[in-house]
């Protein structure tokens, strides 16, 4: 269990820093980045399971060479006790996942009735758009067939305000954004002790959401009007358990990125996902299967019990 965490660790802190190299680049490719980074933390404890395991022995030399006897009640004392400490520490780590995940769960199936309840608008999309009541902003919805909710004051919307928001959320629908927060969330399920994964997903989310504005953006829409949409819709907004375009946390800096004329927007081809996962598989390969194993050196002292 310790060469996992420890290695999950060396990926994220990895990532970390190839996106803080990254921040003058577009948040379309530090969104890649932090992607390849989730999908490699719930896929290292598998492989490093599963793949058979190359073993480097390295002599170590003896420091102090002391004769220790142990006698035979406190050896079995300790054996008694290592099974205890493993059955606690996975009886906590059921424990905590299972509380990051309820409400993770309760809020799916709340805005699974929301959809269900929603009417079809009559707006030309290439995706269905829902109205609801129940919703006071717009988000995506939906792994395999996503949707966009609205909620029912968007008829009355100004055609500018529409175009922005359905740019933005189709924009996450292309992106596949939907599947890859999934995922977000089930490393923050698995590894909810671990800040760094929480991190991760928090960063993840936030590039999102910067690479949609900068994908919305790209089609002639005016930064001072999106900018404008933006802050408004944050105002009545009230976060959902899915994917909205505007959300109070970390408004400043999208609003900052929106407005500069200066940013990288470009986005990410289909060469930078592949050279992107070849990079972390690369990464991953010697993390999974080296295994180090300290030896004895010679004329160490032996340890008797």
């Amino acid at each position: 269990m310790a060469s996992i965490l420890i290695g999950i660790t060396f990926l994220l802190i990895a990532a970390y820093g190839a996106a803080t190299a990254l921040r003058h680049r577009s948040a379309a490719l530090r969104h890649v980045v932090w992607t390849c980074a989730i999908a490699a933390t719930l896929l290292f404890a598998p492989l490093r399971w599963r793949v058979p395991q190359r073993v480097i022995n390295r002599e170590l030399p003896a420091v102090l060479t002391p004769l220790v006897t142990v006698s035979a009640n406190v050896s079995a004392a300790r054996t008694d006790e290592t099974p205890a400490f493993a059955e606690i520490a996975i009886a906590v780590w059921i424990l905590g996942s299972a509380l990051v995940a309820f409400p993770l769960l309760v809020g799916a199936v709340q805005l699974r009735r929301v959809v269900r309840k929603a009417k079809a608008a009559r707006i030309a999309c290439p995706v269905p758009i829902l109205t609801s009541p129940h919703i006071s902003g717009p988000l995506v919805t939906g792994i395999l067939r996503p949707v966009i909710l609205l909620p029912d004051d968007s008829l009355t919307w100004a055609p500018s305000r529409r175009r922005a928001v359905l740019a933005h959320e189709l924009a996450h629908i292309r992106r596949r954004d939907p599947m890859i927060l999934l995922a977000a969330h089930l490393a923050t399920i698995v590894y909810w002790f671990h800040p760094l994964c929480w991190l991760a997903a928090s960063r993840l989310r936030i590039e999102s959401e910067r690479a949609c504005d900068d994908a919305a953006l790209r089609i002639g829409l005016l930064p001072s009007g999106y900018a404008g949409h933006l802050l408004d819709l944050a105002r009545m907004f009230n976060p959902q358990p899915a994917i909205p375009m505007a959300t109070t946390s970390h408004l400043e800096s999208r609003v900052k990125s929106i407005l500069d004329p200066f940013v990288n927007r470009s986005f990410a081809a289909r060469r930078t996902w592949l050279a992107t996962a070849i990079v972390t598989a690369a990464v991953m390969a010697p993390l999974s299967t080296l295994s180090l194993r300290a030896q004895r050196a010679p004329g160490g002292g032996d340890i008797v019990g």
